[in-house]
């Protein structure tokens, strides 16, 4: 399939998506994106199509959509990647953020820009988040190589060690920049080379202020995973968040690397979300939003994520490959569609702190 048909097949996608959750279409917004992220290559396997572009459910931003990039295509080099997400950063923060903004996105990502700079694998990611007025939120995320930590701001900098201090087998990876309207996060993310216990999660989570929550964080997680309480190794990855009044704690499973990943996971995740009806309503209602007429699916979830605050208990995200880009619809019978948002910048740090 040419490059420009897969991309026409993304850009059709986000707009009914956009139209379904009621936000404004991403299009205008990110479509050179859309454009850079296929090349002829690209085109020619389904799956690289599903996987250029990931949307991304998340309990605390009901009605959003949410929507991550790898830019470049498939054959872009880690460092090419990641000059293209700052780029794309940079001038969605430009014409919809504000120059406060993009003045504090510059202090972040500077160790990115470095002619020494070496990333590795994936290299970089842009994202965005949009509702009903437009741009909540653009992202933009780098590798961490060698002592790259050590650039890092000083609150992100401490909860990196204390991390790793705490809790054995983290290697410090990734950070993701995030701008919203008003006020900004940075975040530090780390893979588990070892088997990860559940239980283990403990002392750092009491290290962080969160101790409170830990029993919410295994309990949501193992259900969800059928009664599973240790994780492979390099089949996770934690992520820490400065927010107002305290730390975001976030594990991320992959579930694509698990041998046995429980087939009924949709269903487990409603029975959890039964006492968050509000939780579940918007879920159904972004699965339908990526459900288009002829599949029986919105596709495959690549990533579980679980994540708890100093005043929120765990809460989950979802990250999907799209099967409207991955596959070509079934032939079937006109139907009713199922009843089947990155997250807002809420608890975030204002631009001049």
């Amino acid at each position: 399939m040419p490059a420009d048909d897969s991309t026409l097949r993304v850009r059709r996608l986000l707009s009914a998506a956009a139209k379904h959750l009621e936000t404004v279409d991403p299009n205008p917004v990110v479509g050179d994106v859309v454009a850079q992220s296929f090349d002829g290559d690209d085109a020619s396997d389904p799956m690289a199509s599903g996987e250029a572009i990931t949307p991304h459910f998340a309990e605390n931003a009901p009605g959003a959509l949410s929507l991550l990039f790898r830019p470049g295509g498939v054959h872009a080099s880690p460092r090419d990647r990641v000059e293209t997400s700052i780029l794309a950063a940079r001038r969605v923060i430009d014409q919809h953020l504000g120059r406060d903004a993009r003045k504090w996105l510059e202090g972040r990502v500077e160790p990115a820009v470095a002619r020494d700079y070496r990333p590795e694998r994936g290299g970089g990611t842009f994202g965005s988040s949009f509702d009903r007025f437009g741009v909540a939120e653009s992202v933009v995320g780098f590798n961490l190589t060698g002592s790259l930590i050590d650039s890092l701001v000083p609150a992100l900098h401490r909860l990196g060690r204390m991390a790793m201090s705490a809790l054995p087998g983290l290697r410090p990876t990734f950070t993701m920049v995030r701008c919203g309207r008003t006020a900004g996060t940075q975040q530090i993310t780390f893979d588990i080379e070892q088997p990860l216990a559940l239980g283990d999660l403990k002392p750092l989570m009491h290290e962080l202020g969160l101790g409170h929550q830990h029993g919410s964080m295994v309990s949501a997680t193992a259900f969800l995973l059928g009664a599973r309480f240790t994780l492979p190794p390099n089949t996770a990855q934690l992520t820490l968040r400065p927010v107002r009044g305290g730390v975001e704690m976030r594990l991320d499973v992959m579930l694509e690397a698990i041998d046995d990943p429980p087939p009924q996971m949709l269903s487990l995740l409603r029975l959890l979300m039964t006492e968050r009806p509000r939780s579940l309503r918007t879920l159904d209602r972004w699965l339908s939003a990526f459900t288009p007429e002829g599949f029986p699916s919105a596709g495959d979830f690549t990533v579980l994520s679980v994540w708890a605050r100093h005043d929120v208990p765990a809460r989950v995200a979802l990250y999907l490959r799209p099967a409207a880009l991955a596959t070509q619809p079934e032939r079937a019978p006109s139907r009713t569609r199922p009843r089947h948002e990155l997250h807002h910048p809420d608890e975030a740090s204002p631009w001049d702190s």
